[in-house]
Formats: C-alpha cells, structure tokens, sequence
C-alpha cells in the first residue's frame, strides 16, 4: 500500500462513549475532522451566533452514534440548551477536551 493510500484509510479519529445516566444511554463522542472543526470555529465567531454557548456546539458536531455518524444539527441547539445543564457541561467538556477546543483556537475564532 502506498502512503496516500494508507493516510486515506486511516482510521485517525477517535470515539468516546460517555455515560450519561441522566438519559438512560451512553452516547458517544467524537474527533472532528480539519473540515468540521473549520466549520465549529466559523459557527462560534459568527455574530449571529455570539449568544450561543461553546459547550452546547461542541456536542452538537461531535455527539455520534457508534459508527461515528452525526446525531445533530446546528437547528439543535435549542433541543440541547433546554437539557440539564450539569449533563451538557459534563459532556461538552469532554467533547471540547477530545477535540482540543478550548484556550487560543477558540478565542482566535471568536475575534474573527
């Protein structure tokens, strides 16, 4: 197998479960890709999304189910910020931890 070959079928990005026994389930959580994580950055430095909370965000493009695929959408968000705020800051620190999105990335966003 030659090198682009074996980057392209790498299975480079991690997945989480995370117990959540507020909800009776575990949901998983995972890396983004360069793609999506741009995409986080531009949603979060958006003016029209100055309101809306980091951890909120993170959990709606990283929580997945376990092959990986997407739960959410941005149109989520108020889905999510009517939930226990214990439970959503439990697991958007987790997703942010996973995904390295705290400190200059995110602030660096917010300005832009």
């Amino acid at each position: 197998m030659d090198i682009r070959e074996a980057i392209r079928t790498a299975n480079d990005l991690r997945l989480t479960p995370v117990e959540v026994p507020e909800w009776g389930m575990t949901l998983h959580l995972r890396q983004l890709n360069v793609g999506e994580r741009l995409e986080l950055f531009r949603v979060l430095g958006d003016d029209a999304n100055k309101d809306k909370l980091l951890y909120v965000v993170a959990i709606l493009f990283t929580a997945c189910d376990p092959d990986g695929k997407r739960l959410f959408t941005l149109e989520d968000y108020d889905l999510l910020n009517a939930k226990n705020g214990e439970v959503i800051l439990r697991l958007g620190r987790e997703a942010a931890k996973l995904n390295k999105l705290v400190g200059e990335p995110i602030e660096e966003a917010k300005k832009n």
